[in-house]
């Protein structure tokens, strides 16, 4: 599988859009969070100058710039728990430490010593990790946990010469001064601003923090952290940036071939591509899962409203190559998939489905459990039974029912989740008069269910306990006309139908 990716826009004719959610969820699923993804962006300046109004100024100025990522478990209530940062359990964030927090530019011009440098200013060894805190309405956030003020990883380097013209190394006080905000991190790098349960209604927060929304100020002086008189040592810190609270579209739960991690969370934007020979799982905030096929691609595209204590989670996921499946476990009651493009909307309000473009791209959708319905603009709504589906022209919206449902689509359903198999069916004694027999084979006890349509109207509706293996049913005799036979085969809800048209002579 290709890597994670972004992408601002697609040249591609055809796409399925995947539209999840719309649904609550029944008390006890209701009860397990939604997981949300928190990123704290942020750039800022410190500037500090040592032995201020003397013959030996020293000066550093340092720009910051820093994106801090974290998971969180938004309850029911509206509540937000956040979990450390780092590798961990499948959920929570991969972080990919910077390799610098900043970048320093010191100098110094005196009697004594000349110094002008530039370059990295990197976290200490072994930075705390930054921590995320939701209580009482009120969202307590960290970017930057430590700078290396001691040149302790020897990543600071400033040459310069003394009074008689030899080269001395400036590179301690360089750290010394550039780092001098250390003793009051990660306070004045820490963002503290309300967040009420209403504000999360919409899916996704931004606010804009800065300098004054931070946990602490910082001083207006460094003179007593050097050891100088009062005024010699002024420094001064402001920063800007944005939090932003969203719910993502999932975390990977599987993956295989050169395909992103497990625990990798997939955010609005993010592509997710497969090659030929590999796979991958997503695991959504409400417990779906949504299986990409070999030589695949799917983007999740945006999200829509929910509402805090429902199990709502509209994302958007659109389906560009190959095919998917989607299920959604069966405790989650309300919930629907939606394939939506420009003349026409598909889906299922249900559990489970699967989709795939095929060489002339049309869209073929099949619906494992649930019901299937399709929207064209300015005409009903037509709905549809558990193994069947459709085959959808995207761009004219025309579209036909069908049970065709490929090997290659089929093999994307778990075996837990697949539908009983129904072979061998087929008529025999189809004379007037006469009632015909039904051949059909089964690989599990199942439900059987014929419908026998003459036209628009059903002539025929029969259903019965069916043990495996080859079974004959004996219908009752027609008259002589055209028929169109439909036989489903259902466990534990999820079906499978097979369709043909015969004649009674």
């Amino acid at each position: 599988m290709r890597a994670l990716g972004r992408r601002g826009g697609w040249t591609a004719v055809l796409a399925i859009v995947v539209m999840l959610g719309a649904g609550v969820a029944s008390a006890s699923a209701a009860t397990a969070p939604l997981k949300v993804v928190l990123e704290f962006d942020g750039t800022g300046t410190f500037s500090a100058t040592n032995q201020a109004g003397t013959e030996q100024p020293e000066h550093a100025d340092v720009a910051l710039k820093w994106s801090q990522t974290y998971a969180g478990d938004l309850q029911p209530d509206g509540s937000i728990t956040f979990q450390a940062t780092g590798a961990g359990a499948p959920g929570e964030v991969l972080q990919t430490p910077a390799p610098a927090v900043g970048t320093y530019h010191f100098t110094t011009n005196n009697a004594l010593d000349t110094a002008d440098c530039s370059g990295s200013l990197p976290a200490a060894p072994s930075p705390p990790d930054p921590v995320a805190t939701y209580q009482g309405g009120t969202l307590t956030v960290q970017s930057i946990t430590s700078v290396d003020q001691n040149n302790q990883t020897g990543q600071i380097h400033c040459p310069g010469i003394d009074q008689f013209g030899n080269a001395i190394d400036d590179s301690g006080e360089a750290a010394n001064l550039a780092g001098a905000f250390e003793n009051y991190l990660p306070d004045v790098l820490g963002a503290r601003i309300s967040l009420s349960a209403d504000e999360l209604k919409s899916g996704t927060v931004t606010k804009s923090v800065s300098s004054s929304d931070a946990v602490a100020q910082l001083p207006g002086s460094c003179a007593d952290q050097f050891g100088v008189p009062e005024g010699q040592c002024p420094m001064s810190l402001s920063w800007s940036g944005t939090i932003k609270v969203s719910i993502p579209c999932g975390v990977i739960t599987f993956s295989d071939g050169d395909a992103p991690p497990v625990g990798t969370l997939v955010n609005p934007g993010d592509i997710v591509s497969t090659g030929a020979k590999s796979r991958v799982e997503i695991t959504q905030p409400d417990g779906g899962i949504v299986r990409l096929g070999p030589s695949s691609k799917m983007q999740c595209v945006s999200q829509a409203s929910f509402e805090p204590g429902e199990r709502s989670t509209p994302d958007t996921l659109k389906l560009l190559l190959g095919r998917m499946w989607g299920a959604i476990d069966d405790a989650t009651g309300g919930h629907s998939y939606e394939v939506a493009t420009e003349r026409a909307g598909t889906g299922v309000r249900g559990c489970a489905f699967t989709a795939s473009v095929q060489a002339d791209g049309k869209i073929l959708f099949h619906v494992i459990q649930g019901t299937g319905f399709i929207r064209v603009k300015g005409k009903p709504e037509v709905d549809f039974p558990s193994g069947e589906g459709l085959l959808l022209n995207p761009s004219s919206g025309a579209y036909t029912m069908t049970t065709a449902w490929p090997a290659a689509d089929q093999a994307l359903v778990p075996a837990k989740q697949q539908p009983p198999k129904l072979t061998g069916v087929r008529l025999t004694g189809t004379r007037a008069g006469r009632p015909p027999k039904l051949h059909l084979a089964l690989n599990k006890k199942a439900t059987v269910t014929v419908q026998i349509q003459r036209g628009k109207h059903r002539v025929l509706t029969r259903t019965a306990s069916v043990r495996p293996g080859s079974r004959v049913l004996t219908l009752k005799a027609l008259p002589k006309g055209r028929y169109t036979l439909t036989v489903f085969a259902t466990v534990q809800k999820r079906s499978v139908a097979v369709q043909e048209s015969f004649r009674v002579t």
